[in-house]
């Protein structure tokens, strides 16, 4: 959040700046505040300042001494959850994630679970090596808790947590004509009457709905 130029269609506005804040605590609903100012930037970055400054003295002060610790609440209250909510095999794979997550928030209070706490996780298993896919199941599984968090009212963090991009390209790998003739002779003996599209599909490279509809 912060400042930005403001534009009308594909038209950036001259001396015109959008000044964008997330409340600390929901606003009549609403999450962000939004303003349109004409001036000098630096007067907007001025404004948007003064704007942060009033929006966290008028946040309520949350009572840290009612937040327990991520450890204690993901056993007592979360775990138990989980188990009524969702499919075993799903509850045994988030064990092994809690598992890990409790070695980096354990003994952090609930409260302490901001965003800058989880950007220098997700930076540590960056620099790991983890797949992107691993740090998303971890950091879905934060979400989960801390939802579950608010679900009861009890104090904890909000944090913004953004998904890792996966950019890594997935090499096609294309069949040997070795394979593809094994594949022609088992069709042959096994389903001869789906033989003509199996064919259709190996020699065009066409997809399995483009063949159907012919």
């Amino acid at each position: 959040m912060g400042v930005y130029p403001e534009f009308r269609g594909r038209e950036r506005l001259r001396d015109r700046w959008r000044i964008k804040l997330k409340y600390p605590q929901p606003v009549n609903g609403k999450l962000y505040y939004s303003e349109s100012y004409k001036g000098l930037k630096r007067d907007a970055q001025a404004k948007e300042a003064r704007l942060r400054a009033e929006f966290e003295v008028a946040a309520p002060v949350v009572d840290v001494s009612r937040s327990i610790t991520w450890s204690r609440f993901v056993v007592q209250h979360y775990q138990p959850h989980a188990a009524k909510i969702l499919r075993e095999s799903t509850v045994r794979a988030r064990k092994y994630i809690l598992r890990t997550l409790d070695t980096e928030f354990g003994r952090l209070r609930m409260t302490e679970i901001q965003t800058s706490v989880i950007e220098q996780y997700v930076d540590k298993l960056v620099r790991q090596g983890l797949r992107p896919s691993t740090i998303n199941d971890r950091t879905k599984v934060i979400r989960a808790v801390l939802r579950y968090a608010k679900e009861l009212k009890m104090p904890c963090g909000k944090p913004e947590i953004a998904t890792v991009p996966d950019r890594a390209k997935r090499r096609v790998q294309a069949w040997t004509p070795a394979q593809v003739a094994l594949l022609l002779e088992s069709v042959s003996d096994l389903s001869h009457d789906i033989f003509p599209m199996v064919l259709c599909l190996a020699v065009t490279g066409m997809r399995r709905g483009e063949v159907l509809n012919l």
